[in-house]
């Protein structure tokens, strides 16, 4: 049996699916020889290497049946095995078992999932049938299910399509705000931006804070560029401050309120009056004197508004 052994532990060690395969079929399954976890480990990997699924499922059975301690590593390792098979259903609900113990997502877990939809981008469709149903089931939606989804379709370049996929995608998320982060990290020109700033009011699931930088980029950009719309930036500035802590200081960020100065100041848009209000509230200095053309653009008439209502009274950001 010794003999056995050695060689189970050489060939999985090295990935030798047609060895590893023989010995496990041979001496594990009847039970003459019982490796060790790390033996299994390794069968584990080989068998989802080589999207051999019976080996690597019976590996990953093994050890969960000894109740040795699974990690990230076991369940993405299966995951890749059915991903490369092209078993989407399979791969997900694996996804789905591992959230369960291991509810953050990283970008590892669904490398093998992209990789098959580029390869077959048909499936792509499938992808919420498949998440919702696991939560019709009572399941847990795994996080990297829809962001594997808006990763593939951010590949196509098409804004409205990655907004739309959101959207789609959005009542199965948990109320954290990346895919709203996820769209501003994906904005390649200000027709994205544009598009982004005016499908916002649609997103549900943003978390309080956690929409802020994405909202600060939002008008900042916006602001910057001649085609970026003006009224919907300063209508994402409200916004923010419906996410703001009241001692907050950071946001809006000083390039922000500067872009926005610049861009009232040389349209003569007469919101500039409550940009430097803000601006002097953050302590940015404003001198009216170096902005000739300031004293032609008219002061807005009626009560003052306030461009972050969070922060109406409080005297400062």
């Amino acid at each position: 049996m010794e003999v056995w052994y050695f060689m189970l532990e050489e060939c999985s060690r090295d990935g030798y699916l047609e060895g590893t395969k023989f010995i496990w079929e041979k001496v594990v399954q009847t039970g003459l020889v019982v490796p060790s976890d790390g033996m299994l480990n390794n069968v584990l990997n080989t068998g989802a290497r080589h999207c051999d699924e019976e080996l690597a499922t019976g590996a990953f059975r093994e050890l969960a049946g000894r109740g040795t301690k699974m990690t990230a590593l076991h369940y993405e390792a299966l995951v890749d095995c059915y991903a490369d098979q092209g078993k989407l259903e399979e791969a997900l609900e694996v996804l789905s078992i591992k959230a369960e113990s291991f509810p953050v997502a990283a970008a590892e877990d669904t490398r093998s999932i992209l990789r098959l939809l580029v390869r077959q981008p048909e499936l792509a469709n499938k992808v919420f049938d498949i998440l919702n149903g696991l939560k019709a089931k009572g399941r847990k939606v795994p996080a990297g299910g829809p962001m594997v989804l808006l990763e593939f379709v951010s590949l196509q370049g098409d804004m409205e399509a990655l907004i739309e996929a959101l959207e789609q995608v959005e009542p199965l998320m948990e109320r954290d705000g990346w895919g709203l982060g996820w769209l501003c990290r994906s904005a390649k020109s200000i027709e994205d931006w544009n598009l982004i700033a005016a499908a916002y009011p649609r997103f549900k699931a943003v978390s309080p804070g956690r929409a802020v930088h994405p909202l600060n980029e939002m008008v900042r950009h916006l602001a910057a560029d001649q085609q970026g719309g003006l009224d919907l930036a300063f209508a994402r500035l409200r916004d923010m401050g419906g996410h703001m802590y009241l001692t907050s200081t950071k946001y809006p960020t000083d390039d922000t309120l500067l872009a926005l100065l610049d861009r009232c100041y040389w349209e003569k848009d007469s919101r500039i009056w409550r940009v430097i209000d803000l601006a002097r509230e953050k302590g940015i200095q404003v001198n009216e004197n170096n902005m000739d053309t300031l004293s032609t653009i008219p002061k807005p008439e009626g009560p003052k508004e306030f461009l972050i209502p969070k922060l109406r009274g409080q005297g400062g950001m």
